[in-house]
């Protein structure tokens, strides 16, 4: 789910939140897919910054991502100065938003993105 919310966050605000740009998808077996966006989150996770649970749903699994209690002091920490702030957290509310909707409602949307983008 992180991959598809993390693109359509892209998509729809990725000029006002330049880090986003270093994420470079391309369509894989569930929707739109990022090696950097995977490599980064096994970073974080062997950092102990976040917390990743596998959960089985139907025929696939999802994937449930958490920031531990420090990764949520250091994101917080980063936040606070930071001028692009209203943009990131603007990101971070739709990415709230598509993560609480049905993985199959994301793919779609996620899909018809990236069809839009050209993305293949």
């Amino acid at each position: 789910m992180l991959q598809k919310a993390v693109f359509l966050v892209k998509a729809r605000f990725g000029k006002t939140i330049p880090s986003l740009e270093r994420y470079h998808f391309t369509l894989h077996y569930y929707g739109p897919f990022s090696r950097a966006l995977a490599d980064e989150l096994d970073d974080l996770q062997l950092r102990g910054l976040v917390q990743v649970e596998p959960e089985q749903v139907l025929d696939v699994t999802r994937y449930n991502i958490r920031l531990t209690q420090e990764g949520k002091q250091l994101a917080q920490k980063a936040l606070k100065n930071d001028p692009r702030r209203v943009d990131l957290e603007k990101g971070a509310r739709l990415a709230s938003e598509y993560n609480a909707m049905k993985l199959e409602t994301v793919v779609k949307e996620a899909y018809r993105v990236a069809e839009t983008l050209g993305v293949k």
